[in-house]
């Protein structure tokens, strides 16, 4: 999993730059790395996310005084509306079966003047082979699914930028072409849930296993391997959207956060 777990972190460095100073919310936090690290730079972060386990190991590990942890419903978040100046929301959306509950949460939730930042994997086969997924996106229906949370939508294309990074991406893709031809689409159909849970989590793991050992001669991969860009983004290995002006009614917010009482003008996008 180390390749997989370095394109998530990739995620939170691209993000770090637009936290600085600001009122995060890491929607779907997981183990709370990534809302550490942007507490690094942030004025506070708040690691939501809707497993109560992830969020007590977090709570645990990652102990700043600017960063909290909460088990909460990404439908149905608790905040104020226009209360984070930052959203992020990294390999979600495709677990949420509600994707337009989840999206017009996170643009409600959304300053004025802020921006949300998403990380989508992109679609490669037109069922999904992961259990865990409800939908997956190409670039096209993202940016529509998006649009209608938000006026401004800039999408990029997350790459290898190193040829060991390529190689190892293209294997990959040659190993789930094959097991698509073996029938692998069919036998989630078909299959019990539980069944075909037990024979992906099995084939999962040997195809990293033989990659990692075959293709990356135990050499992980780092940030460094990876970078964005717009050209060529149906090619990506998953998309970077950059949300700014969500659709919302702008009004004047009060809220107590999560370290201290905060009031934002969100008809005019200033902060005390």
């Amino acid at each position: 999993m180390q390749p997989r777990f370095m394109q998530g972190f990739f995620a939170y460095v691209l993000a770090r730059p637009y936290a600085v100073g600001r009122r995060v919310l890491d929607a779907g936090c997981g183990e709370g790395y990534g809302a550490d690290y942007l507490a690094g730079v942030a004025r506070w972060v708040v690691g939501v996310d809707l497993d109560a386990a992830c969020v007590q190991a977090a709570r645990r590990r990652y102990t700043r005084p600017n960063l909290v942890f909460a088990s909460m419903d990404l439908c149905r978040l608790g905040f104020a509306t226009g209360s984070m100046d930052l959203v992020v929301s990294f390999a979600v959306i495709e677990h949420v079966e509600d994707y337009e509950a989840y999206l017009r949460e996170l643009a409600r939730v959304t300053h004025p003047n802020g921006v949300a930042i998403l990380e989508a994997l992109n679609r490669q086969t037109p069922i999904s082979l992961d259990p865990w997924h409800y939908k997956e996106f190409n670039a096209a229906e993202l940016r529509t699914a998006l649009r209608a949370f938000f006026e401004d939508v800039e999408l990029w294309g997350m790459v290898g930028k190193t040829p060991r990074a390529v190689a190892y991406r293209q294997k990959r893709e040659r190993v789930i072409r094959w097991i698509v031809r073996l029938g692998g689409l069919q036998l989630r159909r078909r299959l019990s849930r539980s069944a075909y849970l037990r024979l992906y989590l099995a084939a999962q793991k040997a195809m990293r296993v033989w990659l990692w050992k075959r293709h990356l001669r135990g050499q992980g991969l780092t940030t460094e391997d990876f970078t964005v860009t717009q050209e060529g983004i149906e090619r990506a290995w998953s998309f970077f959207a950059v949300c700014r002006r969500p659709f919302h009614a702008t009004s004047r917010v009060f809220l107590e956060s999560p370290v201290g009482t905060q009031a934002y003008e969100a008809h005019s996008g200033e902060s005390s």
